[in-house]
C-alpha cells in the first residue's frame, strides 16, 4: 500500500511539502511535488505558462507513478465491470489487458484553464499524491471475483481521499 502525506512545519501550513509513503518501508520518501512547481504558490496567481507546465509534469508524474502495466489495467477495468458475468468479466478484463496499448490521455488538467482557487500548490499536491495513491490501490486489488461476489462497493463508492476533500473545499470548481 502507498501513503500520499502533506508533511507541514508545526507552526505553518505554508511550509509543506508532498512525501510518498511505502507500507512496511524503513523511511519516508521525500518527492519532487507533480506540478514541479514552488510548493508555496497560490493556484489563483499561476501564469499561464506555469499552468501549462504544471500540466505536462502531472501527467508525467501519474503514468510515471502509475507504470505501463497498471495504465493498462486501469483503461481495461470497466471493460470487465460491465461485463455480465464473472466468467465474462474474467475474459473480458483478460482481452483487454493482453490486446491493450496506452492511449494519449486527454483528460483536462485542474490547471488547464485560469482559477480563483486559493489553495496552494502544496494542496493541489497533496490531492494529486493522494489520487495516485489511490488508484494504484484500486488498479492492483480489482477483480472480477470480488465485484460478483458482493465486494463491488469497494470499487463503486468513493473512497474519502482528505486532501482531496480540502482541495475541494478551496477549489469546488476542479472536482
Amino acid at each position: 500500500m502507498t501513503i500520499a502525506v502533506l508533511a507541514c512545519a508545526p507552526t505553518s501550513e505554508e511550509q509543506c511539502e508532498p512525501l510518498l509513503v511505502l507500507e512496511g518501508a524503513a523511511e519516508v520518501i521525500r518527492v519532487t511535488g507533480p506540478t514541479g512547481l514552488a510548493t508555496d504558490k497560490v493556484l489563483a496567481e499561476l501564469s499561464p505558462d506555469e499552468r501549462a507546465t504544471a500540466c505536462d509534469n502531472i501527467r508525467e508524474h501519474r503514468d510515471a507513478s502509475l507504470g505501463e502495466a497498471r495504465i493498462v489495467r486501469d483503461s481495461c477495468v470497466y471493460a470487465g465491470i460491465y461485463a455480465r458475468s464473472e466468467p465474462l468479466c474474467t475474459a473480458t478484463f483478460a482481452s483487454c489487458v493482453q490486446s491493450a496499448s496506452i492511449q494519449q490521455d486527454y483528460r483536462v488538467c485542474d490547471l488547464a484553464e485560469e482559477t480563483t482557487c486559493t489553495a496552494t500548490v502544496a494542496e493541489l499536491e497533496a490531492c494529486l499524491l493522494e489520487r495516485v495513491s489511490d488508484s494504484i490501490d484500486f488498479i492492483d486489488s480489482f477483480s472480477c471475483a470480488a465485484i460478483y461476489s458482493g465486494e463491488f462497493e469497494r470499487f463503486a463508492l468513493p473512497r474519502s481521499l482528505p486532501h482531496c476533500a480540502a482541495l475541494s473545499r478551496a477549489c469546488p470548481g476542479f472536482f
